[in-house]
């Protein structure tokens, strides 16, 4: 019950023909109260629902909670329009939520995701001698056989009909019907006479009435997004009245994206509380190896069944031959002090990034506790676990065991982040050009090219890795909100004019500077009028390389179970690897109320 911690019931009933088996766990995470799930109706209705509503709904987070709200939506539209009904509720809805909601009258269950999946469900159909049809957040082995499951599609809401006698469609999900759309990117091309703005003294875009309103703007609305997902989160019970612990954490690689929600964020959390800064470091064997190889030229290493052997045995060795042999990296005990190791072996560029940006915060937040928590993970640990690289750095980062430097005193201590939400800077490179191939977009096919690839990014948001990430983080009891995935802002973003955006005509910046320009030009204008000076000019850098856990032994990073390397197939869905289970069921749904 690791996924939601604050309660969880099991609910069974029958039909004529079936056996169901509805079962919860709740992470209480808004509204005065919990509210236990399943919910069950006296006409034998069933609802199970994982999610937030921040926008669509009349809410107040304080006086009820989001679970009562669905549910007494849900009976009064079902009640007056009947299966539509259920598809007009959905579509007001804007949060992220898995919902499974069974009618008891017409033997039928629904089920759906957000429109861009950010929350886990799983489907796994009857197959061969195997009649059971499952829904969960998480997949598992039932029983002793491999079961297949698949990534609900976002795209539709689903039903099962369990009064269909025929063989053929037993357990056959059907679409109802589609219940939203992303507002497609606004595709008119720049003027040829559209000039390329100018550059200050610092070689950044100098004052321009336009940009720097629209930079006002994103401000606004990002404020806005920040704001629903940070103001109602409850408060955590605190031993010590002067230090209460945090009750928000931002996934923090230091870069433009998190740092810019991070400095959001802080408008919305009381003064006296911290907000904890997860910075992940992953002691790569490979990494390391390359860094000894450039820092002294040949040494002497070992290689695991080798003995000593010469460097340059490495150096002149195939890929393969290398890969895997090398130890973890150990600094010699007797030269460097313990801080001095740390360095050499997680200061990785998302930590070097961090403690720069961090800085930056304190000049500018110096009221508020800042917790950089610095979460070293061993390649040792690592090998326990699924080789996936993205996921990995998830899965240690909503751990939150690390270490924390006291900013007075520079003294080191173990601590352990309780914050049960987790704000993340994922959608920005989607939007806003970030990544290095819009670029090449641009360079290879001009505005259109570049209208298209974001179009793209955009448009495959559900099919990516969302509900491969909440699966990961709620692991611990955390979940995860991503403020620039707003439906109203994504909306608002997608009607701004591509060169407000980015602008690839700026050149592209040296491989060994830290400083970009033309990607993201639209909030990096915002994070300097945010006062981010610094930070404003951060290059982007993927996750597993900035904290290294790509590429650690070799192994193809795109595979394994429910991580990462999954395949689009039929439905709308994608197939997945399974875990292990506890007992067999016929009907079995799995959802938690966060």
């Amino acid at each position: 019950m690791r996924r939601g911690s604050d309660h969880s019931s099991l609910y069974k009933t029958d039909t004529s023909d079936t056996n169901l088996s509805f079962f919860s766990s709740v992470l209480h995470l808004r509204g005065p109260s919990l509210v236990p799930q399943p919910v069950v109706s006296a006409e034998g209705d069933v609802l199970c629902y994982n999610g937030q509503i921040f926008e669509g709904l009349p809410i107040d987070p304080q006086l009820t909670s989001d679970t009562k709200v669905i549910w007494n939506l849900l009976t009064e539209q079902v009640s007056q329009y009947g299966e539509q009904g259920i598809r007009d509720a959905l579509a007001r809805l804007e949060g992220p939520y898995a919902i499974v909601y069974y009618q008891a009258a017409t033997q039928t269950l629904y089920y759906a995701r957000d429109p861009l999946g950010r929350r886990s469900l799983l489907v796994s159909t009857p197959s061969g001698e195997r009649s059971q049809f499952v829904l969960a957040s998480v997949g598992e082995t039932l029983g002793n056989g491999e079961w297949a499951w698949e990534e609900v599609g976002c795209e539709s809401l689903w039903k099962v009909s369990l009064s269909d006698t025929n063989v053929d469609n037993l357990y056959t999900p059907q679409t109802v019907e589609r219940f939203i759309s992303l507002d497609p990117v606004n595709s008119t091309i720049p003027p040829a006479s559209f000039t390329v703005p100018l550059l200050d003294s610092k070689l950044f875009p100098a004052e321009n009435d336009a940009l720097n309103e629209a930079a006002d703007r994103l401000i606004i609305e990002l404020d806005e997004s920040v704001k629903r997902r940070v103001e109602n989160i409850p408060a955590l019970e605190a031993s010590n009245c002067e230090h209460p612990p945090a009750r928000l954490a931002i996934l923090f690689s230091g870069g433009l994206d998190c740092t810019v929600i991070a400095l959001l964020a802080d408008r919305y959390i009381p003064t006296n509380e911290p907000i904890d800064l997860l910075n992940v470091g992953f002691e790569n064997p490979r990494s390391l190896a390359n860094q000894l190889k450039a820092s002294t030229g040949p040494k002497k290493v070992k290689i695991k069944g080798k003995g000593k052997q010469d460097e340059a045995t490495l150096r002149n060795g195939s890929p393969e031959e290398c890969i895997g042999r090398v130890e973890p990296y150990q600094a010699p005990r007797s030269v460097d002090s313990d801080e001095e190791r740390r360095t050499k072996v997680y200061g990785v560029p998302d930590r070097k990034t961090g403690w720069d940006t961090l800085a930056e915060l304190r000049e500018l937040r110096p009221t508020r506790t800042w917790n950089f928590v610095e979460i070293d993970v061993p390649y040792e640990e690592c090998t326990r676990l699924t080789p996936v690289s993205l996921a990995l750095a998830l899965y240690f980062a909503s751990r939150g065991e690390g270490t924390v430097v006291d900013s007075t005193t520079r003294k080191r201590s173990p601590y352990i982040s309780q914050a049960k939400v987790l704000l993340s800077g994922l959608g920005a490179d989607e939007q806003l050009g970030g990544y290095g191939r819009h670029r090449r977009a641009y360079e290879l096919g001009g505005w259109s090219g570049l209208i298209d690839e974001i179009q793209m990014d955009i448009t495959r948001l559900p099919t990516r890795n969302l509900g491969r990430d909440d699966r990961v983080i709620s692991t611990h009891s955390k979940e995860a909100r991503f403020p620039y995935l707003s439906l109203s802002f994504i909306r608002y973003l997608s009607r701004i004019p591509i060169q407000t955006k980015c602008d690839f005509r700026y050149a592209e910046p040296r491989k060994d500077s830290d400083e970009a320009i033309g990607d993201k030009i639209l909030l990096r204008l915002a994070a300097d009028r945010l006062g981010l000076k610094r930070t404003r000019g951060k290059k982007k850098r993927a996750m597993q390389f900035g904290s290294r856990s790509a590429k650690m032994d070799g192994q193809d990073e795109a595979q394994g179970g429910s991580g990462g390397g999954m395949r689009r197939r039929g439905m709308g869905a994608e197939k997945l690897g399974a875990a292990e289970a506890k007992e067999r069921i016929s009907l079995r749904v799995e959802e938690e109320d966060l």
